[in-house]
């Protein structure tokens, strides 16, 4: 459906085996860079193009210079003006450094790992902390693996929607946003950034949290898909899907209420969450880590994309600061998640409660570049 920029959802893939690595590509999203070989790099168009140049150049060979397409934007070093005429992979890798950049992971206590922005002081800023379970074989483990049983039920309902969000979950997000490749080329960008970098920090965080998988507590799982091969926790569907769904919501100005844009957005990536559950590869506790990291993740990401100095106010971001959460998987043992059914609770990552604890509101260091990508990204919406 979306050719090259299918390989954002390799976000997806995020839970694929080894498919993450692939996620990189979804800069390559635009790796429909590859359309770079528009010029063709065949031997046959490689000859004849040797043969061409000797048939039109002539046998006068002076170095006239012909003035740079980008010779008037090259005045200031790293601005931003020459991103639109780079090839998007390249892009993309700028967006990459540039939301990576500032962040800092760190061990905190016995059960978490934890991630901070350097502020324009160059001091840490939290953004967010996790917590693993005390023990996988707790009464509360038990519990949650009880879930995993429970939801297989529902695999045969299932089975089309799992395996076609193994590898990209855009599709689902076009479906509800109105999303056209030809349309919304520079929002798939912003998706496919938003996408990469929610991968890269959440398999860092799963690394540090390590925890097995259903499959690995009980025969019994027998999981549907593959379990991929890294730990459970947190989810990576479900980090990528309410990321992605918080940046879309910034992005279109819509709020959670209702049966609106956003309510639909969130009821999606919290569905998203639950497959991998009904799949057989995680537990509920797994995907509600997921929605409290992607959730924090957008809104860093939303804060960089904010600067006045190069947005006009209509295409500002509607918020600069991100609130920094912890969740302690401890006491959420005994809870399941599920997709919210109305308004009302799509927001609960806003209440404290159920191992969800908010902090304080930081404003991170704008990214021209980010900036520069949402400007364009909000004009394909006006």
């Amino acid at each position: 459906m979306f050719g090259g920029a299918r390989g954002l959802g390799g976000a997806g893939g995020a839970g694929g085996a080894g498919g993450a690595g692939g996620a990189g590509g979804a800069g390559g999203a635009g790796g429909a860079g590859g359309a770079g070989g528009a010029a063709g790099d065949s031997p046959l168009d490689v000859g004849a193009a040797i043969g061409n140049r000797d048939g039109i150049v002539g046998s006068t060979l002076d170095a006239t210079l012909t003035p740079a397409p980008l010779a008037g934007l090259r005045a200031s070093v790293d601005a931003v003006e020459p991103l639109a005429h780079w090839e998007a992979w390249v892009r993309g890798t700028v967006f990459d450094v540039e939301l990576l950049a500032p962040l800092q992971f760190a061990v905190a206590g016995n059960r978490g790992f934890e991630l901070s922005c350097r502020d324009a002081k160059d001091v840490p800023r939290p953004l967010v902390r996790v917590l693993r379970p005390v023990a996988e074989d707790s009464d509360g483990m038990r519990q949650q693996l009880q879930f995993v049983l429970d939801y297989a039920d529902l695999r045969s309902d299932r089975q089309v929607e799992i395996q076609s969000q193994i590898p990209q979950l855009m599709t689902y997000w076009a479906a509800i946003a109105g999303l056209r490749p030809d349309r919304h080329r520079w929002t798939m960008e912003l998706l496919g950034a938003t996408v990469r970098f929610a991968i890269a920090v959440e398999l860092r965080f799963k690394h540090a949290l390590a925890l097995a998988r259903p499959v690995e507590l009980s025969p019994k799982v027998q999981p549907m898909i593959l379990t991929p091969g890294h730990s459970s926790f947190p989810s990576g569907h479900s980090t990528e899907a309410h990321c992605a769904a918080r940046v879309l919501m910034a992005l279109r100005g819509v709020d959670d209420q209702g049966d609106g844009l956003g309510a639909m957005l969130l009821r999606q990536a919290a569905r998203i969450a639950v497959n991998r559950t009904i799949a057989g590869v995680h537990y509920p506790v797994d995907s509600r880590a997921g929605q409290v990291l992607g959730t924090c993740l957008a809104e860093y990401i939303v804060g960089r994309c904010a600067d006045p100095a190069l947005q006009p106010v209509a295409h500002m971001p509607p918020f600069s600061s991100h609130t920094a959460r912890e969740f302690d998987a401890e006491a959420y043992l005994l809870k399941d998640f599920q997709a919210p059914v109305d308004g009302s609770d799509s927001n609960q990552i806003d209440r404290d409660g159920d191992g969800l604890r908010l902090g304080a509101a930081h404003t991170p260091v704008p990214s021209r570049a980010m900036a520069w990508l949402w400007l364009h990204a909000s004009a394909e919406w006006r």
